[in-house]
């Protein structure tokens, strides 16, 4: 039993200070994508908020709040590393390269 009642810490939360899920992870930011033949679209290499590089999973998309935002964010943040993201479907950021994570083609 909790002693006080869980909070949410989102900046785009509904209701600051309130959480219905205690064991709510938020997404820091996309650091990968790799495609995924099974969904016909990608999965997504997550950072999550205050973890470490190391502890990113591979999420597919509908799974992930508020993707559309974290996506374009990925995307631009790409272009910035000089990736040609319509001519490399699977990519990892600088971030996620420094970190260990690499894919296996």
């Amino acid at each position: 039993m909790l002693d006080h009642e869980p909070m949410c810490g989102r900046p785009d939360c509904d209701q600051p200070g309130h959480s219905s899920h205690v064991n709510e992870f938020f997404v820091e930011k996309i650091v990968g994508r790799r495609e995924n033949p099974a969904s016909g679209g990608f999965s997504w290499l997550v950072k999550w908020d205050h973890y470490p590089i190391s502890q990113a999973t591979w999420e597919v998309g509908g799974d992930i709040g508020g993707s559309e935002k974290l996506v374009e964010q990925f995307r631009l943040e790409a272009l910035e590393e000089g990736w040609d993201v319509d001519q490399n479907p699977s990519l990892l950021l600088g971030e996620a390269i420094d970190g260990g994570w690499f894919l296996d083609y």
